[in-house]
């Protein structure tokens, strides 16, 4: 019963840390100007906010929203504001899951493994 236990609890830690590195969006933003010389070209101005991803080890989701795109001229001067629908990989999550219980399966398997060697029943 004491390994049994201790097993549970060491799997328990373990799906919570696979649940923390699943679950959790990571964001990066980017931007990029563009400006010419010339002043009959126009300023090109592109801003992506954020884009979030969760997932491991492989992206299962992807949300992007809102992307700025700004257009300078002489004559004229716009802004577009976009958002992307969120993106959902069920390949890429179906991996994912895998990996998360072959990892916790192993998991068990090499505690009860150390357990007993311990104990000295190997």
């Amino acid at each position: 019963m004491k390994a049994t236990l201790i097993t549970a609890i060491v799997v328990l830690l373990a799906a919570g840390g696979l649940l923390w590195l699943n679950l959790r969006h990571r964001h990066t933003e980017d931007s990029l100007e563009i400006e010419s010389r010339n002043q009959r070209s126009p300023v090109l101005s592109f801003s992506s906010h954020s884009l979030y991803v969760c997932g491991w080890p492989f992206t299962a989701y992807r949300h992007e929203p809102g992307v700025d795109v700004k257009i300078t001229d002489r004559h004229f001067s716009g802004s577009l504001i976009s958002e992307s629908p969120a993106k959902w990989f069920p390949v890429k999550f179906i991996l994912d899951t895998l990996i998360a219980c072959l990892f916790l399966l192993l998991t068990a398997v090499l505690c009860e493994w150390a357990l007993s060697f311990v104990e000295g029943k190997p």
